[in-house]
């Protein structure tokens, strides 16, 4: 489009300005921006998950061992977690503050891109404000463009950063801990056994009895002799057993179950982690109910009123304010998938006997994309139902950001971006309503610490795993799986007569 600038009042000479705007300027005003800083979000998220996920057995080798708060005790990717490690800071804890500088960095980059570039309007005559009367050009909004770039520039020295502390990072596992057969393997010293064992009947109590008991001692990953059993290992073992020892929790009252059973009845129940409660999940429900009607409506277009006005304003913090709810959208379906997946192989233990292939051997699913093979693989198919609701998430920045009505968008690009949004977020709505129809076992202890995963295994399963700790993964494998032991998870009762809730091994014959 050609704009002409009269140069005087009284003059017939204009200069000419010449405006193009090609498809290319306009994918990148509606979608390559927030694409990119979306794209680049989903590896941070990765990377803030594995580092999280192994720091504590980075704390574990260290001669001084480390506290049961940020090794036995501590939840990857938890609000207590951050919290501790800016409370404590040390060298040890660098990398942990380093990355979730990255993750809050990356989340508010997200959104930005969405104001920072935008499709400016030239020539337009006043009153007249429409496509017909003005030149369309790509431009930048200087404030926001700088903050961008700001954001760009902190991503780049921490992932630089990250790296350099990363290549020179060190723990103390052979292979990957984070399954039931790696944590029993880690756990065969006596003194572990001796505080695992300690746990029987203590469902009601664990939060405060146990874990305080906990917290006062120190443990180390290392080589460990036992003169008085004649074993020796590697895993975990408690740097002072007196201290450890000193006080073990009463027990609370058992659950009503008199027998072993492969199922949880107990009452009444518990969920393992915040983001599988009730609360939570209703809580979320309503917000993705509330952002479904609120495009719904602005789509009707039956009313006029301040909020029409708003969303057709063009203003900064309009796509902004959408792109930020499609990234709150995704981080809570990141930390549903956590509890999910975290819950998954004791979901399956619940259900039926199971060979160690599909038990105490899954490995954890820390993201989507393995989430998807890992529930198809296992049949665990709410699984893999809410890891693609995570890949599916991971667009919603980018298409609610361009839900705003706008006079340099196109009506077809408006439309489509709008109701993508509605089938994404009625398939999210009817993926967490089916949440309540699911059977989640009873677990009054979240299983996503260390401590957690070990309250859930029988003594007869820990000392089964003497010797794997320092295999590779699949020499450990076929060493577990030449056992030819079946497994469960539910109710079991022992010979002082406590009652726990835990995964437990049965014999091919089906005797305990």
């Amino acid at each position: 489009m050609v704009v002409y600038h009269p140069t005087a009042a009284k003059s017939p000479e204009v200069e000419t300005t010449v405006y193009v705007m090609t498809v290319g300027q306009y994918f990148v005003d509606m979608f390559l921006p927030q694409f990119l800083a979306t794209t680049l979000l989903i590896p941070i998220r990765l990377l803030d998950r594995s580092i999280k996920l192994m720091y504590p057995f980075h704390a574990l080798p260290r001669k001084a061992g480390a506290s049961a708060e940020e090794s036995l005790l501590a939840k990857p990717g938890s609000l207590t977690q951050m919290i501790n490690a800016f409370r404590h800071p040390s060298k040890d804890k660098i990398l942990l503050i380093l990355i979730m500088m990255l993750n809050f960095s990356a989340v508010l980059l997200a959104p930005f891109p969405s104001e920072s570039i935008a499709v400016r309007l030239h020539g337009c005559e006043e009153g007249r404000r429409n496509i017909d009367n003005c030149a369309l050009s790509l431009g930048l909004s200087p404030y926001l463009a700088k903050a961008t770039l700001a954001l760009l520039a902190l991503t780049l020295v921490l992932i630089v950063s990250i790296s350099i502390i990363l290549k020179n990072w060190r723990y103390g596992v052979f292979s990957n801990p984070w399954n039931l057969g790696g944590l029993a393997s880690l756990s065969t010293n006596a003194a572990m056994r001796a505080i695992i064992s300690s746990f029987a009947g203590t469902e009601k109590v664990f939060g405060r009895a146990t874990l305080n008991v906990l917290s006062s001692a120190r443990f180390q990953l290392q080589y460990w002799d036992d003169d008085i059993e004649g074993r020796s290992g590697y895993g975990i073992c408690p740097r002072d057993k007196q201290a450890a020892l000193t006080e073990t929790p009463k027990s609370a009252s058992s659950p009503n179950t008199s027998r072993v059973t492969g199922r949880v009845f107990a009452r009444p129940h518990h969920f393992p982690t915040p983001a599988l409660s009730y609360w939570a999940r209703c809580l979320f429900l309503a917000f993705l109910s509330g952002t479904l009607t609120l495009i719904v409506y602005y789509q009707s277009g039956y009313w006029t009123n301040s909020f029409e006005t708003f969303m057709d304003s063009e203003d900064l913090g309009v796509r902004f304010l959408f792109t930020s709810i499609g990234v709150i959208i995704s981080s809570f379906w990141e930390a549903f998938f956590s509890g999910v997946a975290i819950v998954s192989p004791h979901r399956i233990l619940a259900a039926s006997l199971q060979i160690a292939r599909n038990s105490v051997l899954l490995e954890l699913a820390i993201d989507a994309f393995t989430g998807v093979w890992a529930g198809i693989r296992r049949r665990d198919f709410y699984l893999a139902t809410v890891a693609v609701s995570i890949i599916t998430s991971n667009f919603l920045p980018i298409i609610l950001g361009n839900i705003p009505s706008a006079l340099v968008h196109t009506h077809i690009a408006h439309e489509i971006c709008a109701w993508i949004a509605v089938a994404l977020l009625s398939l999210m709505m009817m993926v967490l309503i089916g949440s309540f129809f699911v059977s989640w076992p009873n677990m009054p202890v979240d299983p996503g610490t260390i401590a957690g995963s070990l309250y859930y295994l029988d003594s007869t399963i820990i000392k089964n795993f003497e010797g794997p700790s320092t295999l590779e993964p699949k020499e450990r494998d076929s060493k577990v799986r030449e056992m030819d032991l079946l497994y469960t998870f539910g109710q079991l009762k022992d010979k002082s007569n406590k009652t726990r809730i835990c995964v437990y091994t049965l014999g091919k014959e089906g005797g305990p």
